[in-house]
């Protein structure tokens, strides 16, 4: 899972732009006045409705739907980056989100996640890209749809990965749970670690990492357990 084969010496890649909906240590809401995360709405406005300077519009915008709570964080983005492909460009994209949880105890489901899925997607195909939106099941389900992403982004312009489900950060590393996670005496052992997704999405072209889940902790995980 989460492995690209690949044969012969690889040109050097561009370095991989990253968005993350909220700040280290903090939580992301999973729904807003829209029904979804307050940064996925200020993604789509942006999409929608693009301003001269990417990275303060998101800022903004996220800040205004979650009420002053949440604030995105940015990486290689300046204020020439947009996220339209341009006339001519070929670009794919990935929505690939955990939402359902079951009904146990433990993680809850995210019905924001999988709301946000959708309005992501048909947000980025009316802004020219090319998308598949996944709702994925398990991690065996969201390394397939991220392997089978890879590839595809190989041939293009432009690809851009949208990502979110229950996530936690510890000790500055980000993870992914998926939902088979609660099942788990530590829930780190079948995360899906944030950096195992950036080398796959690395590669030439024009790329873009967004990351639209929780950077907190509230569980109390540590990688020592890991």
């Amino acid at each position: 899972m989460l492995a690209v084969a690949g044969s012969g010496a690889a040109p050097a890649a561009a370095q991989l732009r990253t968005i993350y909906a909220t700040e280290s240590g903090e939580p992301a809401g999973d729904f807003d006045r829209r029904g979804g995360n307050p940064f996925a709405s200020a993604l789509i406005t942006a999409l929608e409705q693009p301003e001269d300077n990417l990275r303060e519009q998101l800022a903004y915008d996220t800040l205004t739907f979650s009420d002053g709570r949440q604030a995105p964080e940015t990486h290689a983005i300046d204020g020439a980056t947009r996220l339209a492909p341009a006339e001519g460009e070929q670009a794919v994209a990935l929505v690939l989100v955990f939402a359902d949880y079951g009904d146990e105890e433990g993680l809850v489901s995210l019905p924001g996640a999988a709301f946000d899925a959708y309005r992501v997607g048909r947000a980025l195909s009316d802004a020219g890209y090319d998308v598949r939106t996944v709702i994925a099941a398990d991690a065996q389900g969201f390394g397939d749809a991220l392997d089978a992403f890879a590839l595809e982004a190989e041939g293009a312009d432009r690809s851009l990965l949208y990502t979110t489900g229950h996530g936690v950060e510890v000790d500055g590393a980000i993870y992914i749970l998926p939902p088979e996670a609660e099942r788990a005496t530590n829930m780190l052992d079948r995360a899906i670690p944030l950096a195992d997704v950036k080398q796959v999405m690395e590669g030439e072209g024009n790329r873009l990492l967004i990351y639209a889940g929780c950077r907190d902790n509230p569980l109390g995980l540590t990688s020592e357990e890991f």
